[in-house]
């Protein structure tokens, strides 16, 4: 399996990688961070996810719906098997 860690930042797009691995049906860590008062990432956050602007989300084995879909959905539930549809689905 994936060792694969979602870095999760409250009132964040993170929910749709979230969303995004369980419907790959992939095993992953989830480490859930609250904002500051003033609605930015935390200090911690920063460092802990390797991105200095405290933006998430943020994978540790790659960064997006695209790279998961591509290297991850072996069935095609979510991303076509056939080259030409993948070539479409990336429009």
């Amino acid at each position: 399996m994936p060792d694969i860690t979602l870095y999760f930042l409250q009132a964040s797009r993170s929910i749709r990688i979230a969303w995004l691995l369980e419907e790959l049906r992939l095993d992953y860590k989830v480490e859930a961070y609250d904002r500051e008062s003033t609605g930015l990432a935390l200090a911690n956050v920063k460092r802990r996810c390797g991105t200095i602007l405290g933006k998430a989300p943020v994978l540790k084995d790659g960064d997006t719906t695209l790279y998961l879909c591509e290297n991850y959905d072996h069935s095609h539930r979510l991303f076509p098997a056939d080259q030409g549809q993948r070539i479409k689905t990336r429009e």
